[in-house]
């Protein structure tokens, strides 16, 4: 049954709001429904029926299309095959050309090694050459030159023999020798006492470095005298020493202004040990003995080949890095200047003391003060008592000085700058201290610097999070050193902070932590430490968790 048409519904609310009795509705006719709905069907099944030829037709255009691909793929197929087939081909060409063109290239190759090894042989003969011409030259040169030195050093050693002849002769007419000759013999006597128990001291206490090479030894000899030969000899024995020719190192040269030839202190030539007489003026104290020092003069190469070896092998011993060769040399050089700034103001303290004197006995002391200069006789070493090296026994064995840059380094180090105590982080204090008062006070001896520093102040940090920190105002520890209160950024902030309490700055926390040093306190921090800003692999984990 069909439902009910517009007019029908229309007529029953016109009834209805005039209180009529509404109308029934008309009747509908059963066959125009049916013939309705028949040519409804009809339509569907043309419909249907153009759809399934439509389907067909398209079904038929894809399987030409499918026909005309699968030709195609043939097509490709049986081209793709030709090509493997001419590449390998190309391929098994290309191997035997290589093959070929690396015989060639070894052949060639063993040729240009032969004449290159023809050329380096043929090169270096003719360095050879040229280096034996060279080293010949400089040889005729040396040897020309060492002949013309030593002659000129023999003319002058014959000089200085007939003016100490001269003044030897002078010197015998004096009054007064016997009373000379007494002292200085008694006085030499002492020092040789002195010089052998203070040897046996030093061998008791000092124990020898293993390893160690044997020291040169810069003890005089057991003489009763503490003048060279020339110089005490009696009236008997002049003329023969005069007559002996002088070797090149006991020549006198310190009046020729010549440095004599350099050798060690073990190949040096040494006095006789007789007992002789010596001719020194009465105001003339004899020399007193040089000080222990392990600054005692190393000369030539010989010398300084020696003191690299100790040197070596005392910080191998002690654990310490090797110093090259010229970090050695200064050194080396350091301590010559030193023993000559000693010799230097021992000669002055010796001088000064000495009163002035006139006539033929100041001339003896000045001769007798030059030729001991010119002979250059090594200073007895007399060692001080055991315990008077206030703790740096064996510093100057071991071959190291303070001029060692290393020591150098570690001293300047040490004195341009103490350890601040804002260098390390101090904890956090229990309770909160007053807005002017800071944990670490600074000291009375610190200093404010030049210029501020921008050292961060890990106290201020943990202040700032115990919300004490100055208002507006660098903390006491920082103000006293001149430096700014900074907070450092937290490393650990792309990674995420575990820290409850971060002393350090967050990145997307920073316009919501001002600086206490451009903004008063009384801001305080805004939020909780649960809604601070997250990182992003802090918010990767937390969402990975989460799902």
């Amino acid at each position: 049954m069909s439902p009910p048409s517009d007019e029908y519904i229309r007529n029953i609310l016109q009834a209805a709001q005039g209180l009529q009795p509404p109308t029934q509705a008309p009747q509908v006719d059963p066959i125009a429904e049916l013939q309705a709905e028949n040519r409804r069907l009809k339509a569907e099944a043309e419909k249907s029926k153009a759809d399934a030829e439509s389907a067909s037709r398209r079904a038929a255009t894809r399987h030409q299309f499918m026909k005309v691909a699968n030709r195609r793929a043939e097509v490709a197929e049986n081209a793709l095959a030709d090509v493997q087939t001419e590449s390998s081909g190309l391929l098994k060409r290309y191997a035997d050309r290589v093959k070929h063109l690396e015989g060639l290239i070894e052949i060639q190759k063993t040729a240009s090694e032969q004449d290159a090894k023809q050329r380096d042989d043929k090169s270096l003969a003719e360095f050879e050459e040229r280096l034996r011409k060279q080293l010949q030259a400089e040889n005729e040169a040396t040897v020309s030159k060492l002949r013309s030195e030593i002659q000129a050093r023999e003319n002058e050693n014959s000089e200085l023999k007939k003016q100490l002849q001269q003044r030897r002769q002078s010197q015998q007419t004096l009054p007064g020798i016997a009373a000379i000759q007494a002292n200085v013999t008694q006085k030499s006597q002492q020092n040789t006492a002195q010089e052998e128990e203070a040897s046996k001291k030093r061998k008791r206490h000092e124990i020898p470095a293993a390893g160690s090479l044997p020291q040169p030894s810069y003890k005089r000899p057991r003489s009763n005298s503490v003048l060279p030969q020339s110089l005490t000899l009696s009236a008997t024995q002049i003329p023969a020493a005069q007559n002996a020719r002088p070797t090149p190192s006991q020549a006198p040269t310190a009046l020729s202004g010549r440095v004599p030839t350099p050798q060690p202190h073990s190949q040096r030539p040494t006095p006789p040990t007789r007992a002789v007489t010596t001719l020194q003026p009465p105001a003339q104290a004899p020399p007193p003995p040089a000080a222990p020092t392990s600054s005692m003069r190393l000369t030539g190469q010989e010398d300084f080949t020696v003191f690299l070896q100790k040197l070596s092998d005392n910080r191998r011993r002690i654990g310490r890095p090797q110093a090259s060769e010229a970090e050695a040399r200064e050194i080396f050089e350091a301590r010559q200047r030193r023993w000559e700034q000693q010799q230097q103001q021992q000669e002055q303290e010796q001088g000064g003391a000495q009163p002035s004197q006139q006539g033929p006995a100041a001339v003896r002391a000045s001769s007798v003060r030059e030729l001991q200069a010119s002979l250059a006789v090594p200073p007895s070493q007399t060692p001080r008592p055991a315990g008077d090296d206030n703790g740096l026994r064996g510093f100057a064995a071991q071959g190291l000085t303070f001029d060692d840059p290393i020591l150098q380094g570690i001293i300047q180090g040490n004195a341009v700058t103490a350890p601040t105590v804002a260098a390390t982080p101090a904890p956090a204090p229990a309770a909160p201290a007053t807005a002017s008062t800071s944990s670490l006070p600074a000291t009375a001896a610190s200093a404010p610097a030049s210029a501020p520093s921008l050292i961060p102040c890990l106290h201020c940090h943990f202040k700032w999070w115990n919300e004490t920190c100055d208002a507006g105002e660098p903390c006491q520890n920082c103000a006293s050193f001149g430096a700014d209160c900074h907070r450092a950024l937290c490393v650990d902030y792309e990674a995420g902070c575990p820290r409850g309490k971060c002393a350090r700055v967050h990145k997307a926390d920073r316009g919501r932590y001002p600086q206490a040093i451009q903004k008063p306190k009384t801001l305080k921090r805004e939020g909780t430490r649960a809604e601070r800003t997250k990182g992003p692999v802090e918010r990767a984990k937390r969402m990975g968790m989460a799902s």
